[in-house]
């Protein structure tokens, strides 16, 4: 069959709203940027999905999946085999009562952490953003993430602000081999 759109529009107030399946989505394409390879991640639990990739540019590492479980589940991870060290995760989930949230930072010790995954529950995990990309993710004053469909003042004036500083702070490219 065919799904809903992920954006719905109230023909009354003439207002779109995103709809659950607009933030599933999400946790898959706002954290992995284009040219992010995927790389290997395995689960040992049925109701446990993952996936994870690196984006070689900033070696900046996202891991995404889905607890289709009617309870919450335990991931266990090891990272191994990148090119750089990773301290703590980011975590945001969208279940039920949750859009795009960001929980709680999971800590990486030893290339190991470990997080519990709500019942039902599409979560990413990424490593934060390198410096040169600026904050990362923007979070407003209850710690919920801002998202970038929300309504701003200057909001032409704020985006190319934020361009120009990630080209003025991108580094050099090494050039064509």
């Amino acid at each position: 069959g065919i799904d809903p759109p992920l954006i719905a529009y109230d023909t009354t107030t003439h207002l779109y709203t995103p709809r659950k399946s607009f933030y599933e989505h999400a946790q898959l394409l706002k954290f992995v940027a284009p040219g992010s390879v995927r790389i290997g991640a395995t689960d040992n639990d049925a109701n446990l999905t993952t996936l994870a990739f690196r984006q070689p540019g900033t070696g900046r590492l996202t891991i995404v999946g889905r607890n289709s479980s009617g309870s919450a589940v335990t991931l266990n991870g090891t990272l191994s085999n990148l090119p750089t060290a990773v301290s703590s995760l980011e975590f945001f989930r969208t279940n039920s009562p949750l859009d795009l949230d960001r929980g709680s930072d999971v800590v990486v010790s030893n290339n190991t952490f470990s997080v519990s995954i709500p019942t039902n529950t599409y979560f990413t995990l990424v490593s934060p953003a390198p410096a040169f990309l600026g904050t990362g993710v923007k979070v407003d004053a209850q710690g919920k993430l801002v998202p970038w469909f929300a309504p701003a003042t200057n909001a032409y004036h704020e985006f190319l602000v934020r361009r120009w500083d990630f080209v003025k702070n991108a580094p050099a490219s090494p050039g064509p081999a």
